[in-house]
């Protein structure tokens, strides 16, 4: 799912896809050292200034990665246990939540056999605890007004999801049909 939304941004040239970044995790450890405390609990201790500080230096390096465009995706899928933090340091950022039925999602890492930090996925028992610490963050996109899409419902709607994802990010549909001219099929836009 998140590849696949990815993929229809990026298709727009005001979009460049990052992938999986490590960088919204690095920005936890910095407040960590900051702060000698662990994360979350340092929180109560951050003032405006790190907090402005943090994100600057996240924003500075997506402006890198990709200085011509306006947005950029970052589709970790472990990002789901920063969604406030993420809201604290870039405000106005668009976040995307990319809902998958919770077997598929747990049996698909199961088989996979990653290594760290994906070993959780090595156990059934520990893909369920981590399950419902993902569900806490379900529960936090409700709090944030956090817009949610469903995969099989991406797949079977993918030109109203497309739609309302350009439209989402005030970009020009038009821009992506001169770049695509098979929008509608997205896996024959050419990625830049």
């Amino acid at each position: 799912g998140t590849s696949l939304v990815e993929q229809i941004l990026s298709s727009h040239p005001a979009v460049h896809g990052c992938g999986e970044l490590e960088d919204v995790r690095v920005t936890t450890l910095f407040a960590e050292a900051q702060l000698k405390q662990q994360f979350p609990q340092c929180i109560n201790a951050i003032d405006q200034n790190l907090i402005d500080s943090l994100g600057n230096w996240y924003l500075e390096r997506r402006q890198k990665d990709a200085p011509k465009c306006r947005w950029t995706t970052d589709k970790l899928p472990q990002n789901f246990q920063y969604i406030g933090w993420i809201s604290m340091l870039i405000p106005g950022a668009r976040i995307i939540h990319c809902v998958r039925n919770p077997m598929d999602t747990i049996l698909s890492c199961y088989f996979q056999g990653f290594k760290s930090p994906l070993a959780w996925s090595n156990r059934l028992d520990w893909a369920a605890h981590y399950y419902r610490q993902y569900h806490l963050g379900q529960y936090l996109s409700t709090l944030l007004h956090l817009e949610g899409m469903g995969l099989s419902y991406l797949l079977a709607h993918r030109r109203h999801h497309q739609d309302s994802l350009i439209h989402w990010y005030k970009l020009s549909f038009q821009t992506i049909l001169d770049t695509c001219p098979q929008s509608l099929d997205i896996r024959h836009c050419h990625h830049r």
